[in-house]
């Protein structure tokens, strides 16, 4: 039914992008951690997922979503939520390290299939699953698809005779 009213599988599947999206335009430097949305932020938010189709008025937006602080739903939204451009900032780096890394290590074909699937499972977290259940995945992500700095071999010249 979700996915009948907003058009599209991601929408119909994580109606929290639109409250995302919409509180995003109104609070663009987020609201800091452990803060309580007010009456009028919380509107904003149903608005946004109401614009994709699906209605908020069900207890869900109001009991998990902002009932002890704000959990967008994803890391990316809750990082901006928390931490304003500083976490928004941080979502796009680790975006372009997760990506950028799967893809030159899949071109060169020396990636694992653990890096692999870290790296897109890492991805998927920072788009579509809570910051709680995505902790392990992110640090093992990072941890395995951080560049490694390589040592620098040091060629000694041999002593000319």
């Amino acid at each position: 039914m979700q996915l009948d009213t907003s058009g599209t599988l991601i929408a119909g599947g994580r109606p929290e992008l639109g409250a995302t999206a919409a509180l995003m335009g109104a609070q663009p430097a987020g609201f800091g951690g452990w803060t309580m949305l007010s009456m009028h932020d919380l509107q904003i938010a149903k608005s946004g997922m109401a614009g994709l189709g699906y209605d908020p008025n069900n207890g869900y937006v109001e009991n998990y979503l902002f009932g002890a602080g704000i959990e967008l739903h994803s890391v990316f939204g809750d990082l901006w939520a928390w931490y304003g451009l500083a976490g928004f900032a941080l979502a796009v780096v680790l975006a372009v390290l997760f990506v950028s890394r799967v893809g030159m290590l899949a071109i060169a074909r020396s990636a694992s299939a653990l890096v692999l699937f870290l790296g897109i499972k890492a991805m998927w977290d920072l788009m579509f699953s809570p910051v709680e259940t995505s902790l392990t995945t992110l640090v093992l992500g990072v941890a395995l698809l951080a560049p490694a700095r390589m040592p620098t071999a040091r060629i000694r010249a041999a002593p000319n005779r």
